[in-house]
């Protein structure tokens, strides 16, 4: 972990399975997995802040498809509540994370 760094976050929502947000930062041409979140149960606002209490530089947010689907609770979209909670210049739909490992 490089703290002058950025970290991105990688989201894939679970709806009827886990939601899992993976921290990584480009470094170079690599990408290092530095963190990870996975829980079940939660509205989307509970994985932001607990990102936010990492404490991390942090950069994009790259969000799966889904990302304009409603929760039920609060019915906004998780591309809604992830650009509240970290601005919506820094959100992306484009889950492309697996495509960059090797």
């Amino acid at each position: 972990y490089d703290p002058a760094v950025p970290v991105d976050t990688f989201w894939d929502i679970g709806i009827s399975d886990s939601t899992a947000i993976v921290m990584a930062q480009r470094v170079g041409k690599e990408i290092h997995v530095i963190d990870c979140i996975e829980g079940s149960g939660f509205e989307i606002s509970h994985y932001a802040q607990l990102i936010k209490e990492k404490r991390y530089l942090l950069g994009k947010h790259h969000l799966p498809h889904d990302a304009r689907a409603r929760e039920k609770a609060t019915g906004l979209t998780c591309e809604e509540i992830v650009g509240r909670m970290f601005g919506e210049s820094n959100v992306f739909r484009d889950f492309d994370f697996l495509t960059m490992c090797f």
